[in-house]
């Protein structure tokens, strides 16, 4: 079991589960958006649909610092895992054709994505865990709670 906790943590999210992470969000607001509404949003209102892209991508740090007391965006620094998340989102939403969007469900590439996404959700939770238990050791429902909050986010069916 220890093994398998050391593979999930040794793991690097960047860029192999954050990219498949950051797509998968953001396919997943222009899933909210609609078929017949996304297109429009996102060019009537390119900012709105950057900052809902944001908080797709990131819900669970939002919900995380909140919870643990830190500056909301304090994970938000500039560096590779905001550029990978904006060009997801420049990708999914204004590719030349949709043709970025088109390739990702053509080729059947979301389950793939998704099972990434979930290897990611898996660290997300036990570093969560190991964060609290390393602040405040002996207490039972707040590092499960923090571990959850860490790696909630937007499940859509868009696979």
């Amino acid at each position: 079991m220890e093994a398998l906790r050391d593979l999930i943590l040794a793991t690097p999210v960047f860029p192999f589960l954050w990219v498949p992470h950051s797509i998968l969000m953001c396919a997943a607001l222009r899933s909210t958006l609609g078929t017949n509404r996304w297109h429009e949003f996102s060019r009537s209102h390119p900012l709105s649909c950057f900052m809902l892209g944001l908080l797709y991508i990131y819900p669970g740090g939002i919900l995380a610092n909140l919870v643990h007391g830190d500056p909301l965006l304090s994970f938000m620094r500039l560096g590779p895992n905001l550029y990978a998340a904006c060009v997801c989102w420049y990708l999914v939403f204004y590719s030349p054709a949709d043709f970025f969007f088109k390739a990702l469900s053509t080729l059947r590439l979301m389950p793939f994505l998704a099972v990434l996404q979930d290897w990611q959700r898996i660290g997300l939770v036990l570093s969560g865990l190991e964060t609290i238990n390393a602040e405040s050791p002996g207490l039972l429902l707040y590092p499960v709670v923090f571990g959850i909050i860490k790696s909630s986010g937007d499940r859509k069916s868009v696979v």
